[in-house]
């Protein structure tokens, strides 16, 4: 567009016409319509004609020396105290402009909206106002599958046309948005050439100094477009940043500074200026501000503002934030509102028809304003479909403020870093600081989360997106900037939570650190983090909490003192008289039995205490199956409190610990044998997330005191791998106070309970072994619970702190893996001797059958005629001695030290149920068997430990005689060298063995996992082992192994050891030079590099981990408590805990019901739920908030087989979907069969009749 004088061109090109007043012309304002054609060409190197017909016109006085051009006006250059409304511009093009020469007082407490008139100002200030219509071009950035995805599509034939096309599209101008489509508005506008934004721009005068700053400025980077565009393999956009950087500091500086005003600043960018074009940025990174604006439609870009600009942007507003309060003749008041700040000033023009026309101007603005608003949505949408009227649509981002990474220190070494979030210059968030640190991560103590409401086209229309301030707290004056980021409303809009790294950019002005960068996440809102924040920041923070159930007994000393617990009634007279002695039913008495229940016998309270439990806690967040517990009772527990002669006896009570949920009995006081009611706090239904998972049971002494911990009596460790489903086993066992260390492993009592287990899917189970262990934390909130929770799951001992004991432990339980030998050795003298071992019974008599011995002797056969066999036979071998141990664990005369066998775990695997029924072991079934085998066992290793010890003995003698020997001899060292050394060594022993101690205690934890395998005690990590050997073994055997050894050494040895090696050597090995030092060097460098970028991955997945694990880590700690301790799930105990003889087990019967009393069952009745601890997810993780509703939908119950015959439904049998598909195959195969048969002797039927 050119300027000219006079009358409005009616040339054919495109641009921009340009009407100004004749020379010499009355002061006043011109046509604000303006002709419908363009200006000519001019000198400016602008188009003409195709005009959209608005017009620039400038309003001059005679004492104007120069009109304002539309080149001109692109190219006002922007002040460093230049204040808009937003942080920054996209990339545009003006499209037309109006300016006015003015005076503008200075407003006076312009946040409160009050001015001063202009009559009163001290200083007349001459400024300029434009309204300026300009084509904006959405920014996008690229991401880098969209860019491998781009570069694949191209082809070699027009390899020059599409990377130019790919280099705008990958800039996100104009093709990144919109992809080229072409599509129109309903209007017939293309969305794809941008869309019309209007502003109002206050202009004042240029300093020389400051004219002088953009001349330099526009020529350097006017060389820097020129020298990238003469380089073809390189973006135009590598130009553009270096010229950034010269002008504005590294990153270009891209975000304007806070000044004296009142009024946030938005950054001018680098302005059109026709004549100069250049190619787009190639791509950039997430977070970064395109700063370049495209000066034609084809999306090129022209450099910062030419020398002649003579006056500096000072505010810029969307015309849809500024309205007009009033006119007083030539002055118009004006109001601006950008987010919450408001300001009020004065503009008088020259003449009262100005202002007038002024005031017209933004009246059509504001009346198309609308339809503009819908195109500035839709294409700043860039294509993202949304239903009608979503354009008002409210939308909840959750955003969370994850770390920052090499922060620049703003206090001499450190920084204390927080992050501001702003939108259109109002904050929205603000975390807290983190002291020290260069490194920080914001969890939820540190409020790093937060709820932004917007609507999508409030969203769209801010020109920024959301702003993230990085800031240095100081508690004495203000914080200073450390640097910021800027999130794209598009970015915004289409976050999904991913966990993005964004550098950080210093704002306009301020100090460019140069380093640093912001992680954070973003994504929609959901119901649960709706509910979550808004708890959070009010003050139902408690209800976050989640709640466990409380425990009732737990008497003071006193208390204890004072309370009977133990009467004598008699009964009769005489040699009648009779004298029953009855306890006091603790912590409390049926509630429905009272004077029933208050006081029993002995003998009642036992039978009472076996009775089926009425409440059950519902705990735990696994899908795998269901741990039904019942604690019973205790007996033989130690004294632990003083005054036992007065009555104060031990308070029992017991934690349960499995997997990611923690629970307690309630207190039974004052007694050594301790029973638990059906109607106390007794019943754990808890969730299993893996098969191997322990149960944990600790026995404990209840201390009320405040500075008193509960004291642990013992704990067991119980295994469930092996034990059935559909059985109600009833076990006793020892209680121990730690199972990791033969040092107190003494027992205290023990402990009795009922165990059922119950599967949803058993081939699922079977297949979640194939999976890791989780790693698994509970949370308490007290100390004593962090105690209980502790001793429970680990035992009394700490293995972790360093201590010579310690060290003795893992060195004995390594000498006991010596028992293998002797294992090892009767296993061979049986196999080798073909002792029998595998009963048969035939008829009343057992033979017992030396399998093992016939299937070594069938294998050594095979093999001496077939060795291709031996890596086939190595796998098998695995299998073999898997099976061989399994069989001998089944065959052991205690049924409670046997296991699951290899069969059924394959019936789980294919069937998906087991087919062996349900344990039925009566109490002390085999007792006096397995306690034979246990002695003779014993006996034989007291026999083989005095053995060796007879041979240690002997070894000793030996060498104390050898030495004896060698003192005759007498010393034979010749070496005549000074000897150094000696001194006394501080503390000697730590640095040294402290290391010895972790390496042992890795090593016998991984030596306890690999015995638990090969003796069955994990028997499924076990089965699948033994199954993965077995189909090695038969893939192997198919495997033409001496073919495969025949041609592989043939291929060698004419290859390698050929006369034609010597050619080898003529035409290459002799050539070969050695390396210069440039290459070495080079390759040096590239081993670093690679090296670098490894260690640089390493670093960040390791930053990731510790980020999540410290996010993680506060959110329990204030949802669940602070003390925390780690729960194992596989079986790392060097003891195993056996139930006691008088343990047993039998088929699970469940009691027929009523369909009313089954349904209110199923719904949950007399179950409290209690979540497990398990949280998934990121930002805000969940809850396993599943409901204890077992009901089905739209069926009365889902266990009909429990009604009772009479109830309604109970002989409706509902069909699995296997048998569902069988039935209605069966169906369409008989319906198949008759048709084919069938049809035709009806036919042939029919033929004969007619």
């Amino acid at each position: 567009a050119a300027a000219t004088t006079g009358e409005n061109g009616t040339g054919s090109g495109g641009g921009t016409s340009v009407r100004t007043p004749k020379a010499g012309a009355k002061k006043g304002l011109l046509s604000r319509k303006g002709g419908s054609g363009g200006g000519g060409g001019g000198s400016g190197g602008g188009g003409g004609g195709g005009g959209d017909g608005h017009s620039i016109i400038s309003g001059v006085t005679e004492n104007t020396l120069t009109t304002l051009t539309a080149s001109q006006m692109g190219t006002i250059h922007r002040s460093p105290r230049a204040k808009s409304s937003s942080m920054f511009h996209k990339p545009t093009q003006l499209q037309a402009a109006t300016v006015w020469d003015v005076i503008s007082p200075p407003p006076v407490n312009s946040v409160k909206g009050h001015f001063v008139p202009g009559g009163l100002a001290k200083f007349h200030r001459h400024r300029r106002v434009s309204i300026e219509v300009h084509l904006v071009f959405p920014t996008i950035a690229v991401d880098d599958d969209t860019k491998k995805e781009d570069a694949k599509k191209d082809s070699a034939k027009d390899k020059s046309k599409k990377n130019a096309d790919s280099t705008a599209a990958k800039s996100g101008i104009v093709g990144g948005l919109f992809g080229g489509s072409g599509d129109k508005d309903a209007d017939g506008t293309d969305p794809s050439k941008g869309y019309e934004d209007v502003f109002v721009r206050i202009l004042v005068p240029a300093s020389s100094r400051e004219i002088r700053a953009a001349q330099e400025a526009a020529e350097k980077v006017a060389e820097a477009v020129d020298k990238a565009a003469k380089d073809t393999k390189k973006a135009v956009g590598e130009g553009l940043d270096k010229a950034a950087e010269t002008v504005g500091g590294p990153g270009g500086k891209l975000l304007a500074h806070d000044d004296d005003s009142t009024m946030p600043t938005k950054m001018t960018t680098v302005n059109a200026m026709p004549g100069r074009t250049a190619s787009t940025r190639t791509g950039m990174q997430r977070g970064a501000v395109i700063d370049t604006i495209p000066e034609n439609k084809q999306g090129t870009v022209a450099p910062p503002p030419a020398a002649n600009a003579h006056w500096l942007e000072k505010y810029r507003f969307p015309v849809r934030d500024v309205h007009v309060k009033k006119r007083v003749s030539n002055s118009v008041v004006l109001h601006t509102k950008v987010g919450e700040l408001e300001q009020t000033r004065e503009i008088i023009f020259e003449t009262a028809r100005e202002a007038i026309d002024f005031c017209h101007e933004m009246e059509d603005h504001h009346r198309i304003e609308e339809i503009r608003s819908k195109k500035r949505l839709k294409a700043a949408l860039g294509g993202i479909k949304l239903k009608e009227g979503g354009g008002k649509e409210k939308i909840k981002f959750l955003i969370e403020a994850v770390s920052g990474t090499e922060l620049p220190a703003a206090d001499i070494s450190t920084s204390d870093p927080m992050v501001k979030i702003m939108f259109n210059g109002k904050e929205v968030h603000k975390t807290k600081f983190i002291s020290s640190t260069l490194e920080p991560v914001w969890t939820i103590k540190h409020d790093s989360l937060c709820l932004f409401t917007v609507t999508v086209q409030d969203l769209f229309d801010s020109h920024e997106g959301l702003t993230f301030l990085v800031q240095d707290f100081d508690k004495f004056g203000g914080n200073e900037t450390l640097g910021a980021v800027v999130v794209p409303p598009r970015d915004v809009f289409l976050a999904k939570g991913e966990r993005v790294e964004y550098p950080l950019k210093a704002l306009f002005g301020q100090k460019d650190y140069g380093t640093g960068k912001l992680v954070l996440r973003i994504r929609r809102a959901t119901e649960y983090d709706i509910d979550f924040m808004e708890k959070w920041s009010s003050s139902q923070k408690e209800d976050l909490i989640v709640k466990t159930t409380a425990t009732k007994g737990g008497k003071g000393t006193i208390g204890s003192i004072v309370t009977r617990n133990e009467k004598v009634e008699k009964h009769g007279h005489g040699a009648e008289k009779t004298s029953v002695t009855k306890y006091r039913i603790r912590p409390c008495p049926d509630p429905k039995r009272k004077e029933e229940t208050s006081w029993m016998t002995k003998e009642a309270l036992q039978k009472e205490a076996l009775e089926p439990s009425r409440h059950w806690a519902d705990v735990g967040s696994g899908k795998l199956g269901k741990l039904y517990v019942e604690i019973i009772g205790c007996d033989g527990l130690p004294q632990l409190d003083t005054g036992a002669f007065l009555g104060n006896k031990t308070d029992a009570f017991v934690s349960v610990v499995y997997e990611d949920c923690i629970s307690k009995t309630d207190v039974i006081d004052d007694t050594l044998s301790p029973r638990w009611m059906p109607w106390s706090q007794r019943a754990f239904q808890l969730h299993m997330m893996h098969p191997s998972s322990q149960l944990y049971l600790g026995v404990f002494d209840y201390d009320d005191g405040m500075f008193d911990d509960h004291d642990l009596i013992g704990r067991v460790s119980v295994d469930v791998t092996n034990f059935y489903p559909n059985t109600e086993y009833l076990l006793t066992y020892s209680i121990y106070p730690t199972a990791k260390t033969s040092y107190t492993r003494e027992a205290k009592g023990t402990l009795t309970f009922r165990l059922r287990i119950e599967y949803v899917d058993e081939r699922q189970m079977v297949l979640s072994n194939l999976t890791p262990p989780p790693t698994i934390h509970v949370n308490v909130k007290t100390k004593k619970d962090f105690q209980c929770a502790k001793y429970t799951a680990s035992g009394k001992i700490d293995m972790e702190p360093y201590s010579q004991r310690t060290i003795s432990s893992y060195i004995e339980e390594l000498m006991t893996y010596m028992e293998c030998y002797y294992y090892l050795e009767d296993a061979v003298l049986n196999v080798i001797l073909w002792r029998g071992h595998f009963p048969l019974k035939l008829g009343k008599k057992t033979i017992l059958l030396p399998v093992h011995s016939f299937n070594l002797f069938l294998c050594m056969v095979v093999l001496v005629e077939r060795p291709t066999l031996f890596p086939s036979f190595c796998c098998a071998t695995i299998a073999w001695v898997l099976l061989a141990v399994m069989g001998y664990k089944r065959n052991v005369p205690n049924p409670w030290d046997g296991c699951r066998s290899f069969g059924e775990v394959m019936q789980q695997l294919i069937l998906g149920k087991c087919l062996t029924g349900p344990d039925n072991i009566p109490a002390f079934a085999n007792a006096e068997k397995a306690k034979e085998f246990t002695d003779k066992w014993t006996k034989r290793m007291e026999e083989a430990e005095k053995m060796a010890e007879r041979r240690r003995l002997k070894a000793i003698e030996e060498q104390e005689e050898w030495q004896k020997e060698m003192e005759e001899i007498g010393d034979t060292n010749v070496d005549i060298s000074t000897k150094s050394g000696g001194g006394v060594s501080i503390d000697p022993l730590k640095p040294i063995l402290y290391p010895i101690q972790q390496y042992l205690g890795i090593t016998c934890n991984c030596l306890r996992f690999i015995k638990n395998i090969i003796i069955w005690e994990e028997s499924y990590f076990a089965a699948i082992i033994a199954l993965a050997s077995i189909v090695l073994a038969i893939a192997l055997a198919f495997v033409p192994w001496a073919f495969i050894f025949r041609w592989t050494s043939r291929i060698t040895v004419w290859i390698l050891f050929g006369p034609w090696v010597k050619a080898v050597d003529v035409f290459y090995v002799s050539k070969l030079k050695p390396l210069t030092e440039e290459e070495l060097e080079k390759q040096e460098h590239e081993a670093k590099r690679l090296r670098k970028e490894r260690t640089k991955e390493a670093a960040l997945q390791a930053r990731i981990a510790r980020e999540d694990a410290k996010k993680l880590k506060d959110m329990k700690k204030y949802m669940f408590g602070k003390f925390i301790t780690h729960v194992s799930v596989l079986k790392l105990d060097r003891f195993r805990d056996v139930p006691h003889p008088q343990s047993e087990a039998k088929p699970y019967e469940q009691k027929a019901l009523p369909m009313s009393e089954l349904a209110m069952k199923e719904a949950g009745k007399d179950r409290t739920r209690i979540p497990g601890q398990q949280l998934l997810g990121d930002m805000i993780p969940m809850l396993d908030t599943s409901d204890i509703n077992d009901a089905p939908t739209g069926q009365p119950t889902a266990q009909k087989a429990l009604l009772e015959k009479s109830s309604p439904g109970a002989k409706v049998e509902k069909d699995s979907t296997a048998n569902a598909v069988a039935k209605i195959s069966g169906v369409v195969a008989a319906a198949a069969v008759v048709t084919w048969f069938g049809v035709p002797l009806v036919i042939s039927a029919v033929k004969m009749i007619w």
